[in-house]
């Protein structure tokens, strides 16, 4: 089978640089010389990735092939002119500087039929690897937490029931709120009621008190004066107490003194004699 190349020509790039980039993507697949001049951390990497994209739109556009089944057979940097140029230097000299270029070539080939069926075979055994690891991961944790499965499936059940009630469900809830009212009002009405017999009853027994109080103290109760003057009949007089003036008179120090006097002078005469 012919060999499918491209060549990038007179390449700004010294080929020892090139080199180091190619060693890297010697052999690989087109996928995975991609990968690798992605993210290839030399410049000369993006340069070597054009003439790989030229050398795979060249075989699939002359010979129809496709670039799943492609991979690098060879790859090389051939050195090209050399460009001179001159640097000033001290004292008057000045320094030569070679601008090298490089002719980058890359081949691809198509893989054997062997090879191709090995590829195959192991990217199925991957991919049913993966599957069976997943259906095993997901039949683990359906076993480990069928609970858990079943409670989400209740709240959704539950919530379907509460949208679709209907709205009237809020009016016997407001026919109740309104009942509940009712008996509020009626109590508040009986308390009204109540609060002024309560005071009534207060003022009969402070009064009662009053008369007891009244009639300890030996005061008559006006009750009393009241009926004696309706029948006509004069009230009790009250006794008058004496007066001042005719209380009898304390005696005085003096009339003390000459009573305890007249004993002593008794005996005294009845000695002289």
């Amino acid at each position: 089978m012919p060999e499918v190349k491209a060549v990038s020509r007179y390449l700004r790039v010294s080929p020892y640089k090139v080199r180091e980039v190619l060693k890297d993507v010697r052999g690989l697949d087109v996928q995975g010389a991609r990968q690798v001049l992605r993210l290839h951390p030399r410049g000369a990497a993006r340069d070597v990735l054009k003439v790989l994209e030229s050398a795979v739109a060249n075989a699939e556009h002359n010979l129809n092939l496709d670039e799943d089944e492609l991979f690098i057979t060879r790859c090389f940097a051939d050195e090209g002119v050399t460009l001179k140029r001159w640097r000033p230097r001290a004292r008057g000299r000045a320094t030569r500087i070679r601008k090298r270029t490089s002719h980058v070539t890359i081949v691809l080939d198509r893989m054997s039929n062997e090879e191709l069926a090995r590829r195959q075979a192991r990217e199925e055994t991957r991919t049913s690897s993966r599957a069976a690891r997943v259906a095993a991961s997901r039949r683990r944790q359906a076993e480990e937490t069928p609970a858990e499965s079943a409670a989400p499936a209740e709240d959704v059940s539950s919530e379907e029931a509460a949208a679709s009630a209907p709205a009237s469900s809020e009016e016997p809830r407001q026919s109740s709120s309104e009942a509940e009212a009712a008996p509020s009002d009626a109590a508040r009405a009986e308390s009204d009621d109540a609060a002024p017999s309560a005071e009534s009853e207060a003022g009969i027994e402070a009064d009662e008190s009053a008369e007891a109080v009244e009639e300890a103290a030996g005061v008559a109760p006006d009750d009393d004066s009241a009926r004696a003057e309706e029948e006509g009949a004069e009230p009790a007089a009250e006794p008058e107490e004496a007066p001042a003036d005719e209380a009898e008179p304390a005696a005085s120090d003096e009339e003390v003194a000459s009573t305890e006097e007249a004993p002593e002078a008794e005996n005294a005469e009845e000695e002289e004699k």
